[in-house]
């Protein structure tokens, strides 16, 4: 099953979405981002600007959303997967 995330802004500036195939995943990681002098970015309320990095096998994704709500969704999944199950 695959949740989909979005991943940081390009360049451009331009947000996009990432499918990540949920069992895959291996791990994630947060992250504040910095600017050309290693400064923490902040947004227009004076908060650091976060990034969280999804760990699969085979590639690593950076997405705006958090550990928590991340998680969140990896919870909903398996609960939409338990009804499918057959029972015996």
């Amino acid at each position: 099953m695959y949740i989909k995330l979005t991943a940081l802004p390009d360049k451009d500036g331009e947000f996009y979405n990432v499918l990540v195939n949920t069992n895959r995943v291996i791990g994630m990681k947060e992250g504040m981002t910095k600017d050309f002098f290693d400064k923490i970015k902040k947004d227009e309320l004076g908060y650091p600007e976060t990034y969280t990095e999804v760990i699969t096998r085979g590639a690593s994704f950076f997405v705006t959303q958090t550990i928590a709500e991340i998680q969140q969704l990896l919870k909903e999944v398996r609960l939409i997967k338990l009804p499918s199950q057959s029972y015996e």
